[in-house]
C-alpha cells in the first residue's frame, strides 16, 4: 500500500501541475475565443477522442496486462517495440486516408466548411498523441513516476504557451491544435530516451496477435465508454445551442479537479494491482477493499472543497456568461468520483480476463446514457447532460461490482459505503448556501477535524 500511495502522491502532484496549467489555459482561452468557438473546441475534442479510442485498438490495456507476464528485458523490449511500430504504421495510415475526406466529415458534423483547417490540424496530431500514450504506459510500467510527471508537465506547459502566443497573434481556434502538435514533437524524443531500455529492433508477429486478441475486445467497450462519456456533448450540439456546449465544455474542464485524482490513481493503480495479485491473491483482496475506502474518502474531500469555493471561483475567473457552469461542474465531479471507483469494482473482470463483460456492460450503460441525454437535455439543457453522465457512471460501477464479486469476491465494508453516500448528499447540499454560510461551515469542519486530529490519524494508520 505504501508504494502505491507514494506513486499516487507523485502522480497527483504531477497532475495538479499539469491539469492546473491546462485549467488556467481554459480560462485564458475563454477570453480569446467566443463561447461559440469554445463549443466547437469541445466538440472537436470529443470527435478526436473517438478516433484515438478506435486507433488504439485496446493495445494500451493489453500492454499494461502483459508487461508483467514477460519477466526478462528481451521479452519486454520486444513487446514494447512491437506495439510502438504497429501503432505508428496503423495510425498514420488511417489519418492519411481520413485527411482526404476532412471537408465531408466537417460538413456532416457541423453543417459548415468553416472549420476544415482546424479539424485537419486536429487529426494530424493523432498519431503523436497515440505514441505518447504508449510511452506514458511504458514509463508507468517501470514505475518511473517522476519522469512521467516531468514530461507531461512540460508537454502541457508548452502547449499553453504556444497556444497563447498564436491566439494573441489572432490565429483563432486552430492555435490550440497547432500547439498540441508542437509540444508533442518537442517532448516525444525525451520520452523515447527515457524508455530506451525497452526499445529494440525486434518485432514479433506472434506477440502482436496475442496483444490484438486481448486488446480488440476492449475496443467496443472503449467505444461504448466514449459514448457515455462524450455523447452529452454530441447531443448538446444537436439539441441545444453551441453556446450551451461552450458552457458545458468549461464545466467539463473545471471538473478536471476530480480528474486529477482519477488519473493519478489510474496511472499508479494498474501496475500495483496486477503485481500484488500475481504475488499473493489473499493479500490482494484485503488491499483492494482498503483502497476502495481510500478512494471514497478522497472523492468526498475534493467534493467538499468544490462545493465551498467552486461557484465564486467561476465568477471571478471566467466571463460572466460562464456562471451557469457551476452546477454542471459539480455533477460532473460526481461522475468522475463514480468513475474512479471502477478501478476496484471492475478488478475481478480484469484479473479473470473475462473482458467480454466490459463489452456487454459498457454498451448497456452507453444505451442508458444516450436515452437519458435524449430525455433530459431538451428540458434541462447542460444540467440534464451532466445528470445523465453521473447516473451512467454510477450504474457502471454498480454493475461492474456485481459481476466482479462473482469472479473475484471482495469483502466490502458496506457501512463505510453507506456513510460515504450520506456525507456526499450533505456536502452537495452545502453548495446551495450563500458564501458566508459556506465559510462558516468550512471553518466548523476544519476546527472539528483539528480537535479530533489524533483519532483521525489513528483511524487512517489502522486502515491504510
Amino acid at each position: 500500500m505504501i508504494s502505491l500511495l507514494k506513486d499516487i502522491s507523485i502522480y497527483t502532484i504531477g497532475d495538479i501541475l499539469t491539469k492546473g496549467i491546462a485549467f488556467f489555459g481554459i480560462i485564458f482561452y475563454s477570453h480569446f475565443i467566443t463561447q461559440h468557438d469554445m463549443g466547437i473546441y469541445g466538440y472537436i475534442l470529443v470527435v478526436i477522442g473517438f478516433i484515438n479510442t478506435f486507433l488504439m485498438l485496446g493495445l494500451d490495456n493489453a500492454y499494461a496486462r502483459y508487461f508483467f507476464e514477460y519477466k526478462n528485458a528481451r521479452e519486454r523490449s520486444t513487446l514494447t517495440t512491437t506495439i510502438i511500430f504497429f501503432l505508428i504504421f496503423w495510425s498514420v495510415f488511417v489519418v492519411s486516408i481520413s485527411s482526404f475526406f476532412v471537408g465531408d466529415i466537417v460538413f456532416v458534423l457541423l453543417k459548415t466548411y468553416e472549420y476544415n483547417g482546424v479539424f485537419l490540424v486536429a487529426i494530424a496530431g493523432i498519431p503523436l498523441r497515440i505514441i505518447s500514450s504508449v510511452l506514458n504506459q511504458a514509463l508507468r510500467n517501470q514505475f518511473k513516476t517522476q519522469q512521467f510527471v516531468i514530461f507531461n508537465f512540460f508537454s502541457t506547459l508548452l502547449t499553453i504557451i504556444f497556444a497563447l502566443i498564436l491566439l494573441f497573434l489572432k490565429f483563432g481556434l486552430i492555435s490550440i491544435f497547432i500547439a498540441l502538435i508542437a509540444s508533442d514533437i518537442i517532448v516525444l524524443p525525451f520520452k523515447f530516451f527515457a524508455i530506451r531500455n525497452l526499445l529494440s529492433f525486434r518485432i514479433n508477429i506472434g506477440i502482436l496477435r496475442k496483444l490484438l486478441s486481448f486488446g480488440i475486445p476492449f475496443l467496443p467497450s472503449s467505444i461504448a465508454y466514449w459514448i457515455y462519456s462524450s455523447s452529452d456533448r454530441i447531443m448538446l450540439e444537436r439539441m441545444s445551442a453551441l453556446e450551451d456546449l461552450g458552457v458545458y465544455t468549461v464545466a467539463v474542464s473545471l471538473s478536471s479537479v476530480m480528474a486529477i485524482v482519477c488519473n493519478s490513481i489510474a496511472q499508479a493503480w494498474s501496475p500495483h494491482a496486477i503485481q500484488i495479485y500475481e504475488e499473493d491473491q489473499y493479500a490482494a483482496k484485503k488491499f483492494y477493499v482498503k483502497f476502495l475506502n481510500l478512494l471514497l474518502f478522497l472523492f468526498l474531500f475534493v467534493m467538499f472543497f468544490a462545493c465551498i469555493f467552486g461557484k465564486d471561483f467561476i465568477m471571478i475567473a471566467f466571463p460572466y456568461d460562464y456562471e451557469k457552469a457551476f452546477y454542471p461542474f459539480l455533477i460532473l465531479m460526481t461522475s468522475f468520483g463514480f468513475q474512479v471507483t471502477t478501478q476496484v469494482t471492475a478488478i475481478g473482470i480484469s484479473l479473470s480476463k473475462k473482458t467480454m463483460y466490459f463489452l456487454y456492460v459498457s454498451f448497456f450503460v452507453a444505451f442508458v446514457n444516450v436515452f437519458l441525454n435524449f430525455v433530459l437535455i431538451p428540458y434541462y439543457g447542460v444540467y440534464g447532460a451532466a445528470f445523465a453522465t453521473a447516473i451512467s457512471y454510477l450504474l457502471l460501477t454498480l454493475i461492474y461490482a456485481m459481476i466482479s464479486q462473482r469472479l473475484f469476491f471482495l469483502n466490502y465494508d458496506y457501512g463505510i459505503i453507506l456513510t460515504f453516500c450520506i456525507l456526499l448528499l450533505i456536502v452537495f447540499c452545502i453548495s446551495f448556501l450563500s458564501f458566508l454560510y459556506k465559510i462558516v461551515v468550512f471553518c466548523f469542519i476544519v476546527i472539528m477535524a483539528y480537535a479530533k486530529r489524533e483519532r483521525i490519524i489513528k483511524v487512517f494508520k489502522d486502515e491504510f
